[in-house]
């Protein structure tokens, strides 16, 4: 029996990351060079022939923030465009970042 992988990324810097704020649900735009960034990571992961093997289905799955979801079309992209590997990209609410409540937007020496 074969077991299927599972890499797990998390989203680019986003100006919330770099500001040290609580995000949350709180969308913030991403950093500039972080889609550079993103391409050489799915690089990385593609030449690990042991993370996806060319005759693995590839499934993207993001929450429905659009930080996660930039960073995701990034990575379909790249692998679609530079790999010749075609994935499945999913935008689902299910892995939504809880609410932070009156604490999003602060910083974290405010909280």
């Amino acid at each position: 029996m074969t077991l299927n992988k599972l890499v797990v990324l998390r989203h680019a810097l986003s100006g919330g990351n770099k500001e040290n704020r609580v995000q949350g649900q709180s969308e913030s735009e991403l950093q500039r060079g972080y889609k550079t960034k993103t391409e050489r990571l799915t690089d990385t992961i593609v030449r690990e022939e042991r993370l996806i093997p060319r005759t693995t289905p590839v499934y993207i799955f993001c929450s429905d923030s659009d930080r996660a979801y930039y960073t995701a079309q990034w990575i379909h992209s790249h692998l679609s465009n530079e790999h010749h590997i075609q994935a499945d990209l999913r935008r689902t609410e299910l892995l939504k970042e809880r609410g932070q409540g009156i604490l999003e937007g602060l910083s974290y020496e405010q909280v």
